[in-house]
C-alpha cells in the first residue's frame, strides 16, 4: 500500500471521529430502553411477563440478528450503513412515547434494535480496517465512544422523561436526524477507498478455535451477560416499586454501566499483570455478593 498523503491522513482522522460519534449515539439509544419500562408499564398496563417478552424482542433484534444485518450491510455502501443504523434507532426508540398500542410498541422496539445492530458489524469492520500505524489507539477511541454512550443513555432519558413526560422521548430523534444531515454535507471528508477490508476466516479455522478452554470461557461470558442484562432491565421496575422516580433510577443505571465499563478497563490492565484466569475468577466471585447486597439493601 502506498504511503498516504497528509490530506488522506486528516481525512481518516475526521472519519474516525465521525465513526466514534456514530458509535456513541448508537449505544446511547441501546441503553435508553430499560429506564422507560416502568413508564411503559403504566401506560399500557403491562405485566412483567409482557415486559420480558418486549425485552427479549429487543435483544433478539439488537444482538442475535447482527450476522444477518452484517450480511445485508455488505450489499450496501459501507459509509451509508454507519449513518442508517443510528438514524433508524433514533427514530423508532425516540417514538417510544407515542406508540398507541402494544403491537406498535413491540414493532418499534424491534426496529430500534435493528438500527443498533445494523450499525455495529460495518462500523467494527471499518474501524479495524483503517490503514494507520496506531491501530490500537484508533480502536480504543472507537470503543470508548460506544462505552460512554452506553453509560450516559439512562441519564439522558431519565432527565428527558422526568421533565417532559414519556412523550419527551421524541427529542431522541433530533441527534439522529442531525447526524444524517451532517453526513450528507461532509462525505468528502472520508477517503474510504483507503480502507482495506479484513480477510474473512474460514469455517475450518473458526471451528478449530473451540477447544474446552474457549467453551468454558463462552459459558462464563453467557452467564455474566445473563445476570447483567437481567439486572439492568429489571432494576428500574424494582426501584419504581420502591418509590424512585425515573430521573433517579436513570442516574443509578448510568452509575451501574459506567463502573461496569471502568471495570473492563481495569480488568484488562490487571489481566496483563496477574493473568487472565485469576482476574476472571476473582471478578466473578466478587460480583455475586455485590448484586446480593444491592438487592437486599435498605434505605
Amino acid at each position: 500500500m502506498e504511503p498516504m498523503t497528509s490530506s488522506q491522513t486528516r481525512g481518516l482522522w475526521k472519519f474516525l471521529l465521525f465513526l466514534t460519534l456514530c458509535h456513541f449515539m448508537a449505544d446511547t439509544y441501546s441503553s435508553c430502553l430499560a429506564p422507560l419500562w416502568p413508564s411503559l408499564k403504566d401506560k399500557f398496563d403491562l405485566s412483567v411477563g409482557q415486559i420480558s417478552f418486549f425485552i427479549t424482542c429487543f435483544l433478539f433484534s439488537a444482538s442475535f440478528l447482527q450476522p444477518v444485518y452484517g450480511f445485508l450491510a455488505d450489499k450496501v455502501r459501507w459509509k451509508s450503513t454507519i449513518v442508517i443504523g443510528p438514524l433508524i434507532a433514533g427514530i423508532f426508540i425516540g417514538a417510544l412515547g407515542f406508540y398507541p398500542s402494544k403491537l406498535l410498541l413491540v414493532l418499534g422496539v424491534m426496529l430500534g434494535g435493528a438500527g443498533i445492530a445494523f450499525f455495529h458489524p460495518t462500523a467494527l469492520a471499518l474501524a479495524g480496517g483503517l490503514p494507520v500505524k496506531r491501530k490500537g489507539f484508533f480502536m480504543a477511541l472507537f470503543v470508548t465512544g460506544g462505552t460512554l454512550g452506553y453509560s450516559v443513555g439512562p441519564f439522558i432519558i431519565g432527565e428527558l422523561v422526568s421533565r417532559g413526560g414519556l412523550e419527551a422521548t421524541g427529542y431522541l430523534m433530533i441527534p439522529a436526524v442531525g447526524l444524517a444531515v451532517l453526513a450528507l454535507f461532509f462525505w468528502k471528508w472520508f477517503p474510504l477507498d483507503t480502507v482495506a477490508p479484513s480477510k474473512p476466516q474460514s469455517i475450518q479455522l473458526s471451528w478449530s478455535l473451540l477447544p474446552t478452554p474457549l467453551l468454558l470461557l463462552m459459558i462464563v461470558v453467557v452467564c455474566r451477560s445473563l445476570i447483567t442484562v437481567t439486572f439492568y432491565n429489571y432494576l428500574p421496575l424494582w426501584l419504581s416499586e420502591e418509590g424512585w422516580k425515573v430521573q433517579e433510577y436513570g442516574q443509578m443505571l448510568t452509575l451501574f454501566l459506567f463502573f461496569g465499563s471502568l471495570g473492563g478497563f481495569v480488568g484488562g490492565y490487571s489481566s496483563d499483570r496477574w493473568g487472565r484466569k485469576p482476574i476472571i475468577v476473582a471478578a466473578s466471585a466478587c460480583a455475586l455478593p455485590c448484586y446480593w447486597m444491592l438487592i437486599n439493601a435498605e434505605g
